[in-house]
């Protein structure tokens, strides 16, 4: 089981880890929700952000747990 706790946090590691995994599954189920076959259990809502617009997403999203992959585009 992972945990995070608040505040900010940075997952790093070796390449092959699962980071990009973590963050792929977390960008499925906003889009999909539980059809996606994600099971996310966490008190505030987890956000998946891409693209060149994630300054903007950060700000217009408060409360939530951000998270950003250093390779989506």
């Amino acid at each position: 089981m992972l945990r995070v706790w608040f505040g900010d946090t940075v997952l790093r590691g070796e390449s092959g880890r699962g980071k990009t995994t973590l963050f792929d599954m977390i960008r499925e189920y906003n889009r999909y929700g539980k059809e996606s076959g994600v099971s996310i259990s966490c008190d505030r809502e987890l956000l998946a952000i891409e693209g060149d617009r994630w300054e903007e997403n950060i700000q217009s999203n408060p409360g939530k747990i951000i998270v950003i992959d250093e390779d989506s585009k």
